[in-house]
């Protein structure tokens, strides 16, 4: 019995060992604020360009001149409408220069943005104004009109106190025209002088409370510590492989963390120029944009590089500046990577696997390159089997995370206590990577065999020259 118990616990410890995956140790963990981050990168990139708007006239802002706005509309947000630390402010806009204007200046104020999908349905822009308690709204002319629904200004464009949104004081017009019952953007950018001062948040407080999918059921709300962004964001750049030399055009939403976390903090962060347009984009104009900007990087979901490829108006002569790239937010076969890969004529094709649960992207890999990925930096992962135990290398199992950019727990629920299940199926590799296999609620057990719909999926498309197959069980 004693011998039995021992060895039970050597294989144990081998397994943990061998399923137990860590990130890099260096760049070393980041301790302070994402508005702290920003104007320490204004002072280093100063006058290079921070972000262009092919679709606002071309208009670009160095760092200098972001971070400037952003500090402005912070103080205008304190002392000017008196909202104070913590107080929740949710935006829904399309993409645009003030959406990225807002995003720091909430950080700068130490409020707590919570990002919308400005064509969300008036059920969900109420719910999730409720749940999250907003005590302010910035909202583009088409939310406007939903809020006017819902009866928080009335039919005359009369601000309301509608006793379902006990804390909201404030609805904010992202557009030039203001309308009755709101705040003009414009008056948030007047200069309040250096007698606003703004008190720095921790980095423990939270920054953003961003919504998931629902893959795993419902959207839940997902508060994000300035640690966690920061972190990712800072981390996830040199890893994917972009340095200050590199432009990167952004087509992806900014509600979602894969455009705001991994694109547009990413570029604040580590001092990289980002082109942005409207998430929607037809394939022509982002084509365009990237001919024209010279962009070096384009990243977006496997649609989204679909859809750039099948374009009448795409040649690789018009995106011959692109050299990067990077696919993420799904499992993408193999052939589905050569097919971008080559489509595009980029040098290096990356992936990002995370969550919203992670601040976007937690781990890279690279196509072609055995297709494993790689914790980011004091990044932790292990494969653990249905009873929680460690899997040995090659068995299959549930992906489990913890590091800097792990939330820690959903909004309104119980904290994360150590590891965060993820739900994804995994396989940790001898090179100390791990691949993604599906998702467990997926898996489908027929006669003791586990059946994954992704390797059935990987079978029919290197046995044919379909380009798309979905698996269904019934």
């Amino acid at each position: 019995m004693g011998v039995s118990r021992t060895v039970s616990r050597l294989y144990a410890g081998r397994c943990r060992w061998m399923s137990s995956l860590c990130g890099p140790r260096q760049p070393p963990v980041e301790r302070s604020s994402l508005g702290t981050a920003q104007d320490r990168t204004a002072l280093e990139a100063g006058a290079r360009t921070a972000v262009a708007f092919p679709a606002e006239g071309d208009r670009r802002l160095s760092f200098a001149e972001l971070a400037q706005k952003a500090t402005c509309v912070a103080a205008s947000l304190r002392h000017r409408l008196g909202l104070e630390k913590g107080d929740r402010l949710a935006l829904a806009a399309p993409t645009c220069e003030r959406w990225l204007v807002t995003q720091y200046a909430a950080a700068k104020a130490g409020l707590v943005l919570v990002p919308l999908n400005d064509r969300c349905h008036q059920r969900e822009l109420d719910a999730i104004i409720t749940h999250t308690g907003c005590s302010a709204l910035v909202v583009h002319e088409v939310v406007y009109q939903k809020l006017v629904s819902l009866g928080i200004v009335d039919s005359r464009g009369k601000a309301s106190r509608a006793s379902r949104y006990p804390r909201l004081r404030h609805v904010i017009a992202i557009d030039s025209e203001r309308k009755v019952g709101t705040v003009g953007f414009e008056d948030l950018l007047r200069d309040l002088g250096p007698s606003a001062a703004l008190e720095e948040p921790g980095t423990k407080d939270i920054a953003l409370i961003m919504h998931s999918s629902g893959s795993t059921g419902p959207p839940k709300s997902i508060p994000l510590s300035h640690s966690n962004v920061l972190n990712a964001a800072k981390f996830l750049g040199p890893a994917s492989g972009l340095s200050q030399e590199s432009r990167v055009c952004c087509v992806l939403p900014l509600y979602h963390c894969f455009g705001l976390v991994d694109l547009a903090i990413v570029g604040m962060t580590n001092g990289i120029e980002t082109v942005f347009l409207p998430a929607g984009s037809p394939a022509p104009q982002v084509i365009d944009a990237i001919q024209r900007h010279g962009c070096t990087s384009f990243q977006g979901t496997p649609t989204t590089f679909h859809d750039l490829l099948k374009s009448a108006a795409f040649s690789k002569q018009k995106v011959s500046t692109l050299s990067h790239g990077l696919v993420g937010a799904t499992i993408v076969q193999d052939v589905e990577l050569q097919r971008i890969k080559q489509g595009l004529g980029v040098d290096r094709l990356m992936l990002g696997y995370g969550l919203t649960e992670t601040a976007g992207a937690c781990a890279v890999g690279e196509a072609g390159h055995d297709r494993g990925y790689v914790p980011l930096a004091h990044t932790e992962a292990r494969v653990v089997d249905r009873d929680g135990h460690p899997a040995p290398v090659g068995v299959s199992g549930e992906l489990q995370l913890r590091g800097p950019t792990v939330f820690g727990g959903y909004l309104g629920q119980a904290p994360l206590e150590d590891w965060l299940a993820t739900g994804d199926l995994a396989v940790a590799k001898e090179c100390k990577t791990f691949s993604i296999c599906g998702r467990l609620k997926d898996l489908v057990i027929k006669g003791g065999v586990n059946i994954n719909p992704e390797e059935v999926a990987a079978a029919l498309l290197g046995e044919t020259t379909t380009s798309f197959v979905k698996v269904c069980f019934s």
